[in-house]
């Protein structure tokens, strides 16, 4: 891996801004043809998969990150809370799912990457009562049309989490660095750095609704950007 750019809860399909931020996404993608994406959940503000049906206001998304990867990028896409329903329609476009989060190595530093809601008792919970298979089975059974606005009203609640404040790392994360040194989450929407000690950081990636955060690792650096401005960064 070179360059590597990290971006959770852009919650596309939320919104009033809807469009400009699938623009500013899309933008992103075009920016960085070639390299390599990490999507770190909650890419749309729901995801119900359907054999026969993709929700309307996801494709100019979906076939973005299929060119992105035809032209040679790399999407890893690591489901959050709001992707609760299967993800083979990511693999069939190319996309690399990671359910269990992404290990790298950058400079001998070992970087964990997760949404970040399965480490708590209520991320547990939540991921149980929406993802397992009786509730995916009811789903199913609901035409499209149905199923999209129940998914759509239970993701209001939610997702207007903006993105300021001070960075909190979220909770059950901290027996994770037993074995990584850096460990970067989405989920709270809140971006920026959190030093742990001299060797061991937490980073939030943040969010795409207010202020349109990601991160950018390179070989030698993490940076947190918030309105393509840098907000924090490290050195590795």
């Amino acid at each position: 891996m070179s360059e590597i750019i990290v971006i959770s809860d852009t919650h596309f399909g939320a919104g009033k801004n809807d469009a400009e931020r699938q623009s500013a996404f899309i933008n992103l993608l075009k920016t960085h043809r070639g390299k390599e994406i990490v999507l770190l959940g909650d890419i749309f503000d729901f995801w119900i998969e359907y054999k026969s049906a993709i929700y309307k206001r996801y494709f100019n998304i979906l076939c973005e990150l299929k060119q992105f990867i035809d032209n040679s990028g790399r999407v890893y896409f690591i489901p959050g809370n709001h992707d609760f329903y299967s993800t083979d329609f990511f693999s069939s476009i190319g996309m690399l799912v990671m359910h269990k989060g992404l290990t790298i190595e950058r400079s001998g530093r070992r970087i964990f990457m997760h949404h970040g809601d399965v480490f708590s008792k209520k991320g547990k919970f939540n991921r149980f009562f929406y993802g397992n298979f009786a509730t995916r089975f009811v789903f199913k059974l609901l035409h499209p049309d149905i199923g999209i606005n129940i998914a759509a009203f239970v993701s209001k609640t939610s997702y207007k989490r903006p993105g300021g404040g001070k960075v909190v790392m979220p909770e059950g994360i901290e027996r994770l660095y037993s074995f990584y040194d850096i460990i970067i989450t989405g989920h709270t929407h809140t971006p920026g750095v959190l030093k742990i000690d001299a060797e061991k950081y937490y980073i939030n990636s943040g969010e795409w609704l207010f202020g349109k955060s990601y991160v950018k690792i390179t070989h030698n650096e993490i940076v947190v950007f918030r309105e393509n401005v840098i907000l924090d960064s490290i050195q590795i």
